[in-house]
C-alpha cells in the first residue's frame, strides 16, 4: 500500500479481511501542503499503529517506508509480537524527531533475532525531512554501535542491506555495519553495503571473512562502494569469492594501481560507475 499518510484512514482494509496476509509493504508519504510533525504523529498513533498491531502477528515479511514528518517511535513499540517474521525492510528517518526513541526498534530486532533472515536498513533523508542535530547518518551509526553488546542482534542473516543516504560527507564517517557482518559470516549470501566508501584494506578484511566458505555455499551477491577501483580489487575478488553471481561496485576514483589510493574519498564527487580501461582488451 502506498499513499499519503492522511489518506490511510480510508485506505486500510479491516484486519478481519487480512487473515491470510503474510507479506506487507506500506509506504507513507506526507501532504506536501502540510509540514506539521504533530499532525503526522497523531495519524501514525491513531490510525496506523492500531492497524499494524492487529495484522503484524501473522506477517513473515514487513517492508516499511515512510517520509512522514512525525515521530515513528510508537510504531516499533507496538510491533512486539511478530512470531513469524523472517524479513524486515525499513526506509525511515533514523534520527530525532522522526525516531525519538529507537529502543522499540532495538527490541523488535532482538526478539526476532533467531528468526530474521533478511534485513534491510535504509535511513531516509528527503528535502522535507526536519533537520537533525549533526549528520543524520551519525544517529543511525550511533544507534547501531550502541547495541553491539547484544551478540544475537543481526546474526546468522542470509541478506544484510545497509543503505544510508548518498550524502558524500558521510562516506568517511561512522561505520555502522562492520561489527555486525562477522556475525553472519557462515550464512550470508547477499550483502549490500552503501554506507560508506571502503578502502582496499577494508575490502580485503571484508572478503577474508567469507573465504572459508565453498563457492557453492558462499556469498552470491556483493554490492559495495569503494574509494578506488583498481585491478587489485578484481584479483582479490576472483581469488577469494569464486562463487559470486552478482557484483556491483560503485567507486570514487579510477586507478591503475592501488598503491595510489587516497585513504579518503574525494568529497566533491559522488561514487560513480565508469567503464574501466584496464578491463578492455
Amino acid at each position: 500500500m502506498n499513499g499519503p499518510l492522511a489518506g490511510f484512514a480510508d485506505l486500510l482494509p479491516p484486519p478481519s479481511e487480512l487473515v491470510s496476509l503474510e507479506d506487507l509493504t506500506v509506504r507513507f508519504s506526507t501532504d506536501l501542503l502540510s509540514d506539521d510533525p504533530a499532525v503526522d504523529t497523531r495519524i501514525l498513533s491513531v490510525v496506523i499503529l492500531p492497524w499494524l498491531r492487529q495484522v503484524t502477528p501473522r506477517l513473515r515479511t514487513l517492508n516499511l517506508m515512510s517520509s512522514a514528518l512525525g515521530d515513528h517511535s510508537m510504531l516499533f513499540h507496538a510491533l512486539d509480537h511478530m512470531p513469524y517474521l523472517r524479513s524486515l525492510s525499513l526506509n525511515i528517518g533514523f534520527y530525532p524527531p522522526l525516531l525519538n526513541d529507537p529502543s522499540g526498534l532495538t527490541n523488535l530486532l532482538s526478539k526476532n533475532a533467531h528468526r530474521l533472515q533478511h534485513v534491510k536498513l535504509q535511513p531516509l533523508e528527503t528535502f522535507r525531512s526536519p533537520p537533525a542535530s549533526g549528520y543524520a547518518h551519525d544517529h543511525f551509526s550511533s544507534w547501531m554501535s550502541a547495541n553491539t553488546s547484544d551478540e544475537g542482534l543481526l546474526s546468522n542473516l542470509q541478506t544484510f542491506v545497509v543503505l544510508p543516504s548518498t550524502d558524500v560527507s558521510a562516506m568517511t564517517r561512522l561505520d555502522a555495519s562492520s561489527l555486525y557482518i562477522p556475525r553472519s559470516k557462515d550464512t550470508l549470501t547477499n550483502l549490500v553495503l552503501g554506507e560508506r566508501c571502503l578502502s582496499f584494506k577494508e575490502i580485503s578484511t571484508l572478503v577474508a571473512g567469507f573465504e572459508h566458505r565453498t563457492p557453492d555455499h558462499g556469498l552470491k551477491v556483493l554490492h559495495v562502494k569503494v574509494i578506488s577501483l583498481n585491478p587489485q580489487i578484481f584479483d582479490l575478488l576472483a581469488a577469494k569469492l569464486e562463487g559470486l553471481d552478482d557484483l556491483d561496485i560503485k567507486f570514487n576514483v579510477l586507478l591503475d594501481d592501488v598503491q595510489y589510493e587516497n585513504p579518503f574519498p574525494v568529497e566533491d564527487e559522488e561514487p560513480t560507475e565508469e567503464v574501466c580501461p584496464f578491463l578492455i582488451t
